[in-house]
């Protein structure tokens, strides 16, 4: 359908839809689109189309997609001076850091200072720290890409880079996404980039929180950390960072607001793109290298005969076993279960604490390929370990040689939707109510 605006309206485009610009001038964060252009609105976000000259677009909506219009423009006032302030920053590449809770517009800021510093002339790099709904890389890791031409949608662009943290929230694994997005920072400093803008995760609210981000602040150097807020959110947070420069601006009205099941079905269409044409490989355990999973499936292969006594002592078939120094760890079949008096009598002989796992534990699990420089490939998705062939299936897009499989805590179904994962290893109580 045909849709006409006038000079200075604005149409809000909720997706999947589809816009060409018929006739006129449009403005999305700061892009400039003229007649010809074709934009697609992807499920789940919204677009706002500014026009800049009286305008008129061809629309097609698909299953969901909206259209609303709203006199003048959706862009805040108080974001239009802080392009010009990004601009008087003199460290070299400087940090520019977003901060803002959950739907407050982070990522479109991010896109509309990119694109008006673009149009300054100046290259921008973009770092997605936000693991939970990453718009650069696959959820569950944080990249980065350079924008280099006027971009509308982030989730567009190419990553330059990506770091697999394994978590969908940054709460259960800060450490790990600060030294990473300190490594991405001097990754891109070594560039001829002038501005590094840090989209960051909505986790804003409590005392670990605050923590976490003004850590994040102070181990980035941030030179200047914006705020998007309402009702002093970002107080906590700010008052700690001082006197490091920072400016607060409010969140448009127009800002689409998106429940937790709207966040995980966006989630779920990202796995969908980072695993388009995904094919299940099989690969030795003996060829990689098996990170982040309560196994290394490394040490089991050349000792047959314990194998055997560890059955015997536990009266239960033992598809893999690896020993530390202070404990053992044993797959058993999937619905089968140690007798608690076997058990105490074994972690009594051997004086070790006996981990169980279970058949097909890994299956589902996320996980990060990379190859034998570390650098990352792709993710995948674990199929399965076939204890007798000693292989992991894995499926994947990846064709490249693959050295090191890390797994991720997010677990994934065959339509690649996310599932509660349970946990890994067994316990007494479990064992007893099998």
């Amino acid at each position: 359908m045909n849709k006409t605006l006038q000079k200075g309206k604005t149409l809000l485009v909720d997706g999947p839809a589809s816009i060409n610009i018929s006739s006129g001038t449009a403005e999305v964060f700061g892009a400039v689109l003229k007649e010809g252009k074709n934009v697609l609105v992807r499920s789940g976000k919204r677009l706002p189309f500014e026009a800049k000259t009286n305008l008129t677009v061809n629309i097609m909506l698909g299953e969901g997609a909206s259209i609303d219009e709203a006199e003048g423009s959706t862009i805040p006032d108080t974001w239009n001076n802080i392009p010009e302030e990004i601009l008087t920053l003199e460290t070299p590449a400087p940090i520019i850091m977003i901060l803002g809770g959950v739907d407050s517009g982070k990522t479109s800021l991010c896109t509309y200072l990119c694109n008006k510093l673009l149009n300054a002339d100046k290259q921008v790099a973009i770092v997605d720290g936000d693991l939970g709904q990453s718009d650069i890389g696959p959820p569950s890791t944080i990249g980065y890409t350079v924008i280099k031409r006027p971009i509308i949608d982030i989730f567009n662009a190419k990553a330059e880079n990506c770091y697999f943290i394994g978590f969908t929230t940054p709460s259960k694994a800060r450490n790990k996404v600060i030294q990473r997005l300190t490594e991405i920072k001097n990754e891109i400093s070594k560039s001829s980039v002038n501005y590094i803008i840090v989209n960051t995760d909505g986790w804003i609210d409590g005392e670990e929180a605050i923590e976490y981000k003004v850590r994040l602040i102070e181990e980035l150097n941030a030179d200047l950390v914006i705020g998007i807020e309402q009702n002093e959110t970002l107080t906590p947070i700010l008052e700690k960072v001082k006197p490091r420069k920072a400016m607060v601006c409010k969140p448009s009205k127009f800002i689409k607001k998106r429940d937790r099941a709207q966040r995980k079905l966006l989630r779920e269409l990202s796995y969908k793109k980072y695993l388009k044409n995904a094919k299940v490989r099989s690969l030795p355990l003996s060829w990689v290298t098996i990170k982040g999973a309560p196994l290394t499936f490394t040490n089991s292969y050349r000792n047959i005969q314990q194998i055997k006594e560890l059955q015997r002592a536990l009266d239960v078939k033992v598809f893999h076993f690896e020993e530390s120094r202070d404990k053992i760890s044993i797959v058993i079949g999937r619905n089968k279960w140690i007798d608690e008096e076997r058990l105490l009598k074994f972690e009594e002989k051997t004086r070790k604490k006996l981990e169980i796992l279970r058949e097909g534990f890994e299956e589902g699990l996320l996980v990060a390929l990379e190859d034998s420089q570390n650098n990352f490939l792709g993710i995948g998705v674990i199929r399965g370990v076939n204890y007798k062939r000693k292989t992991i299936r894995v499926y994947t897009p990846v064709t490249s040689e693959i050295s090191t499989v890390h797994v991720g805590q997010v677990r994934l179904d065959k339509e690649l939707k996310e599932v509660i994962s349970p946990p890994f290893l067994t316990n007494y109580e479990v064992q007893k109510t099998v």
